[in-house]
């Protein structure tokens, strides 16, 4: 009798202990994923410095941006410059080795994924978009289509947008600065998590509704930038998790596995924890660089 009731005690206790653990593991979890988006944020300032331009959110020549995205351009500023020199720079990204590189075991950089959303070494499953997945986005507010980073300034209000390549082949510069964002830098954001639905996740091409990879690619003509570009002002505003399959156009909103909210890198570097429940006008006037609107 006697042990039974221990029995029983100590399967009460395991019952209470086991929601405080997965608990102190998620915030483990959110810890090490805010500071991936911190490492983000000191790439763009290296780049800044370095370059005196923000990156671009996709490269291109002549307009066409089908050069590659961000997270090519930000390599050798997160140590990454062996990975960076195996891509060619002078073709485009469905040209070799551009796909092979995207697909290597190495080009799934831990630091571009959320841990609370997978671990390892993912890659997306279905052609042509094969290769690294990624849980980061940019910031992307327009007033005409937010994911066609060939547009100008003038169009596309995030603070990274699409940009040409220069120095010949090997590098990359962006159409802004830090001081295009009159908002201020830390009222704005410029990348933030990317809203994945479980049942979608490492779905590349055309059968990732939450288009989860390749992080690599893009393809200005189709939904490919949603890979690394998101809609600050989406109409179902931020994803509520794993589960959440909104009706409209999901590969293109934010959203975390975060219980109740989702993170941003600000312009000044710093990480904000948005709530999910925020209005659509809060998150629009965040990722806008210049409309002038105060965040409280």
């Amino acid at each position: 009798m006697e042990l039974l009731v221990v029995i029983a005690i100590i399967g009460v206790l395991v019952a209470l202990l086991l929601p405080a653990v997965q608990a102190a593991r998620e915030a483990a979890r959110r810890t090490q994923c805010s500071n991936n988006i911190k490492q983000l944020g000191l790439a763009v300032h290296n780049f800044h410095d370095t370059l005196n331009a923000l990156p671009p959110s996709h490269t291109g020549v002549n307009g066409d941006l089908r050069y590659g995205t961000i997270f090519v351009v930000l390599l050798p500023f997160m140590e990454q410059q062996n990975l960076y020199d195996q891509f060619d720079l002078s073709v485009k990204w469905d040209v070799a080795p551009n796909p092979a590189t995207a697909a290597l075991p190495g080009a799934a950089v831990k630091g571009f994924k959320c841990p609370s959303r997978r671990a390892g070494t993912q890659t997306s499953d279905d052609q042509p978009q094969v290769g690294a997945t990624g849980d980061y986005a940019v910031c992307s507010v327009a007033s005409g289509n937010f994911q066609w980073q060939h547009q100008g300034p003038s169009i596309l209000f995030g603070a990274l947008i699409g940009g040409e390549r220069y120095d010949g082949n090997k590098r990359w510069k962006g159409r802004l600065t830090f001081a295009s964002i009159t908002d201020g830098l830390s009222n704005t954001t410029l990348m933030g998590e990317k809203h994945v639905v479980a049942k979608d996740l490492n779905k590349g091409g055309n059968q990732g509704g939450s288009a989860d990879g390749n992080i690599y690619i893009s393809d200005q003509t189709a939904w490919y930038e949603c890979h690394t570009v998101r809609n600050n002002d989406h109409p179902f505003i931020l994803g509520k998790g794993p589960q959440d399959t909104v009706p409209t156009e999901r590969y293109k909103m934010f959203g975390s596995w975060h219980p109740a909210v989702c993170q941003f890198l600000m312009g000044d570097g710093a990480v904000r924890v948005i709530q999910n429940n925020v209005d659509r006008t809060t998150l629009r006037n965040l990722g806008d660089r210049q409309d002038g609107n105060t965040v409280e």
